[in-house]
């Protein structure tokens, strides 16, 4: 193990300053310079690991303050700010002495410890936090611009509804507002810091109502337990400047509704509605009678079907539709007019629908019934039924194709047949016509012929005669 020595050029001002502000303007820092060599006492160059450490006591002791830092070292020499790591806290320089422990990488701590002095003009520092050797305390120059008079004090005088409490044993005043009063007039006025409310009210009248400040900083509105950065207890009513737009929340009941309403006054339209008993949302009625009831139009940006959950990890029993188009075909659609348009989005003249009795008939699942009695429609798994149907339809057709090819081919032989007995026909129609002609031509050649014998036998009978 390498011997190191080390000398050391320290500068240490320490200025006790009693105003916190200024105070925070000093830096916790001590310049600390040394020197570093081996055993050859050679100076050293690179990076070390170097520890630094404040004590009570010259060796041993627990320290008051350690901080590690990577040092570089050029032909021996080192610069740190002791502090840049670990802030050195105020407490540490109380007036007694203290030494600064070194210990380089492995090595152990470097003997001795250095004493921590101060420089000349540091010596001034140990009056900072007195006044002709009195605590500063014991001085007032001005409180608010008011300076104190002949005895130093600066009388509290409490203004309408306020009390002053002296209380000497804790050297502290306490000053109150009387409840019921109007309190002071504050005017215009702007804060230069803030105002503690100390979990008390902000009232116009001075009663526990109004604005709750609690210690965490959430506001409360009609309560001392707010819960959220803003929590209010009791009615809602937010409106516009002419009241035609209100978002109104009232108070009674364990789970109130919650209006949005628009219009005037005495003709409000409701707009949105919340049922607070079954979380029922309402636009354009407040009879909602599902999670979420729209009385009129709906438009979706874009198009295209409401999406919803459908990974098979999250179904069971999962078995393919059969009769699909024969339940389909069950359905009746029918043309209508609502009895009551307004209560409808104001749908007027005719519509297309079907009729909710009939379909629960065919699909009970698409079929509940409101709180109010009447029949909901709700067409839930139409695409899949759609789509079995469509096979269906595919699976009729194409058997129904096959079969007609199948008559096709029949259709076809039997024309090839007909055209071979056709050509037969012709054939047999043709002979038949040969043979008429040689009949015709036979019985034409045994006419002569009879004609021929007959004239003989004339002649025969007219010779026997003569």
């Amino acid at each position: 193990m390498s011997r190191k020595k080390f000398s050391i050029i320290l500068t240490v001002s320490f200025i006790m300053i009693l105003s916190v502000s200024l105070y925070a303007q000093v830096p916790k820092l001590i310049n600390y310079q040394g020197m570093l060599t081996d055993a050859a006492g050679n100076p050293i160059n690179g990076s070390r690991i170097i520890q630094f450490g404040i004590y009570n006591s010259a060796s041993g002791g627990t320290a008051l303050w350690t901080e590690t830092q990577t040092v570089t070292v050029n032909n021996g020499l080192f610069n740190v700010l002791l502090g840049a790591n670990t802030p050195i806290a105020v407490s540490v320089f109380d007036g007694g002495d203290k030494y600064l422990a070194v210990k380089v990488g492995t090595d152990a701590e470097m003997t001795p410890r250095k004493r921590l002095v101060s420089v000349g003009h540091a010596f001034r520092a140990y009056d900072t936090d007195k006044v002709d050797g009195k605590d500063a305390s014991a001085f007032m120059q001005k409180v608010d611009g008011v300076p104190p008079d002949a005895t130093g004090n600066v009388d509290l005088v409490a203004g309408s509804n306020v009390t002053l409490t002296p209380d000497v044993a804790k050297n502290q005043i306490t000053i109150s507002a009387i409840p019921g009063g109007e309190g002071d007039n504050l005017g215009n006025h702007t804060a230069t810091q803030n105002i503690k409310l100390n979990r008390h009210w902000l009232s116009g009248d001075g009663q526990d109502e109004g604005v709750f400040v609690a210690n965490d900083g959430n506001v409360g509105i009609g309560t001392t337990s707010p819960i959220t950065r803003l929590d209010l207890s009791g009615t809602l009513n937010l409106h516009s400047q002419n009241d035609a737009a209100v978002i109104y929340f009232p108070s009674s009941g364990t789970l109130p509704n919650l209006y949005v309403r628009s219009g005037t006054p005495g003709n409000f339209r409701e707009r949105l509605f919340v049922d607070g008993p079954n979380g029922n949302v309402g636009i354009g009625t407040t009879n909602p009678q599902a999670m979420l009831h729209v009385n009129g139009d709906a438009v979706k940006p874009g198009g295209g079907p409401w999406g919803t959950p459908s990974d098979v990890r999250l179904k069971k029993n999962v078995k393919t539709l059969e009769g699909a188009l024969d339940k389909i075909l069950q359905l009746r659609g029918v043309t209508f007019e609502w009895k009551e348009p307004e209560k409808q989005g104001n749908l007027t003249g005719f519509q297309i629908g079907m009729i909710a009795q009939e379909v629960e008939q065919v699909f009970p699942q698409w079929v509940d019934t409101g709180s109010d009695g009447y029949k909901i429609l709700t067409i839930r798994g139409f695409s899949a039924l759609a789509v079995e149907a469509m096979k269906e339809l595919k699976a009729e057709n194409s058997q129904l194709r096959a079969e007609n090819k199948e008559i096709r081919a029949e259709n076809q032989a039997l024309q090839q047949s007909n055209e071979t007995l056709k050509f037969r026909m012709v054939a047999l129609e043709k002979t038949a016509a040969q043979l008429t002609a040689s009949m015709q031509k036979l019985e034409a050649l045994l006419a002569t012929e009879i004609n021929n014998n007959a004239q003989k036998n004339n002649r025969l009978v007219y010779l026997k005669d003569k």
